[in-house]
């Protein structure tokens, strides 16, 4: 699922409902770190107007997901599971390692 998703189906509940019968079916529904750097550089683009979304975005992809990370390698996709909370935490380090000088201050629980 790309950023969009997430972003309609906070007001669109037949997403949720269509994920969950999904999942119910088994299939399993991964986040990558692409998707946490979307909606970061959403929040950067957008400032306080997306600063509302952010936190519901950042569940639903916890909900969607139950938290399961895909890592791309050299020869093989990595699925392990991981807290968006941690991958944001990785985003943000990575930033402040890389010098970007992105001037926003991200406060999520």
């Amino acid at each position: 699922m790309d950023h969009n998703i997430y972003i309609y189906s906070l007001n669109d509940e037949s997403i949720g409902q269509a994920v969950e019968t999904l999942k119910s079916d088994s299939v399993q529904f991964l986040y990558s770190p692409a998707h946490i750097e979307e909606v970061y550089t959403a929040f950067v683009k957008n400032g306080s107007k997306y600063q509302q979304n952010i936190q519901r975005i950042f569940e639903q992809i916890s909900k969607f997901t139950d938290d399961m990370e895909c890592l791309p390698s050299d020869t093989q996709i990595i699925i392990k599971g991981k807290s968006h909370q941690i991958a944001i935490n990785e985003l943000l380090e990575l930033i402040q390692l890389n010098e970007w000088n992105l001037m926003v201050n991200i406060s999520i629980k």
